[in-house]
């Protein structure tokens, strides 16, 4: 049998019928796009029925935007706002030799153990442990509710980062994140001094490379020394 629209023989099991009240639709489009009347016993093949169905569908996901005088008169009209696109981001394609923790959403970066109720590591606690230990969190990383405190990391949390990995991989915008972060923290402490007075201005790391003592030893040996008239305990030691 010759099929209606390319004019050309179809095998049996590739024939679709023309006929019926269900093909009204098909037979109306037939009409429309190839100017000619199926009758009741023509047949389309199934490329041609899927073009059909193709286009259809095509038609009911269009948007129509109406521009007629009314709308275009009316000052409450608001047209539809377009589609907004994906956010995309570059490659990981910079690599540098910084040691970095795992990645995940699965695992906790810090103790490895997996579990539903994961935290996302705060950019403040990762850009600290870089600064202290030169070791990268991946952006997005998850940690254990345990691991954090307010200002970040615990202690003993802090003291348990390990690395994985010898080398980082960073995007252009990760990167550029990272520079701009030590570039404030930079321009934020830039009259930063020793000062013995604030025990929040040095960490224990400096404590130990200054004096030798750690930051409850130098306390504790300050509470036994009076201050005098002529020096103060704390910056006297």
């Amino acid at each position: 049998m010759v099929e209606f629209v390319l004019r050309e023989r179809t095998k049996p099991g590739k024939r679709r019928p023309l006929c019926g009240e269900t093909n009204k639709n098909l037979r109306n489009f037939l009409s429309k796009n190839f100017l000619v009347s199926p009758n009741d016993d023509d047949v389309i093949c199934d490329t041609c029925r899927r073009k059909y169905y193709r286009e259809g569908q095509a038609q009911v996901n269009t948007p129509t935007v109406l521009t007629n005088d009314t709308n275009a008169n009316d000052p409450d009209f608001m047209p539809p706002s377009a589609p907004k696109r994906a956010k995309l981001s570059s490659p990981l394609s910079i690599s540098l030799p910084i040691s970095s923790t795992i990645k995940g959403h699965a695992q906790c970066c810090l103790c490895k153990k997996r579990g539903p109720k994961l935290m996302v590591v705060p950019q403040e606690a990762r850009f600290h442990t870089f600064l202290e230990k030169n070791i990268i969190i991946p952006a997005g990383s998850r940690c254990c509710p345990r691991h954090l405190c307010t200002e970040g990391f615990t202690k003993e949390a802090n003291e348990d980062i390990t690395s994985v990995y010898t080398v980082s991989d960073f995007n252009r915008s990760g990167l550029l994140e990272l520079i701009d972060t030590i570039r404030e923290h930079a321009l934020k402490n830039k009259n930063a001094r020793i000062d013995f007075d604030k025990s929040s201005s040095l960490n224990d790391t400096d404590f130990r490379n200054l004096t030798g003592l750690t930051i409850t030893d130098f306390e504790d040996l300050c509470s036994h020394i009076p201050n005098s008239a002529i020096r103060d305990t704390r910056r006297g030691l």
